[in-house]
């Protein structure tokens, strides 16, 4: 928000305030404005393998190249709806964000009404590799998988993108 206050002309959030914050040093800006695309470039990929994933466990006769195809599919229709402008783009999240609620608490409550559905291990699914925590390939492994969770999840910054297309930034 600090940023976006400072910049309330500039569209394209934090990379873009990271620009423009070294301004001073224009290779140093550069390098953190394409570094922070880059390390967004997996979060597509990734969530198109999960959202495979659960494609495939809700609709199991589907082949991988059926999977793949719905997959790629899904990519094109939010690119399209993203490409139309910021309005539609932001609208259709919001639907998307409400449609999802469904599912969620149908998931979270099941085993309020059905105990049998509750599998602590689901909570804490770390499991080391070939069953040694004193692995380095183990730790390795896990943080990777951390990092890249939790660069998909957290986009809260992703705000900021938007933040200077309204009508009062400030």
């Amino acid at each position: 928000a600090e940023m976006a206050s400072m910049y309330p002309n500039k569209s394209g959030g934090t990379a873009v305030y990271t620009h423009e914050a070294f301004r001073k040093w224009p290779i140093v800006g550069a390098i953190a404005n394409w570094g922070y695309w880059c390390g967004w470039i997996p979060t597509i990929p990734v969530n198109l393998i999960v959202a495979a994933g659960y494609l495939k466990s809700f609709v199991p006769h589907l082949t991988d190249t059926q999977v793949l195809i719905a997959a790629i599919g899904m990519a094109v229709f939010l690119y399209a709806v993203n490409y139309v402008g910021l309005k539609p783009g932001i609208w259709s999240s919001g639907i998307m964000a409400v449609c999802a609620i469904g599912p969620m608490a149908v998931i979270i409550l099941s085993p309020v009404f059905h105990p049998s559905l509750f599998h602590s291990g689901n909570l804490f699914p770390f499991k080391p590799l070939n069953g040694s925590w004193h692995s380095h390939a183990s730790w390795m492994l896990m943080f990777k998988w951390m990092f890249v969770a939790l660069w998909s999840a957290y986009s809260i910054e992703s705000a900021s993108t938007t933040i200077a297309e309204f009508k009062d930034p400030h």
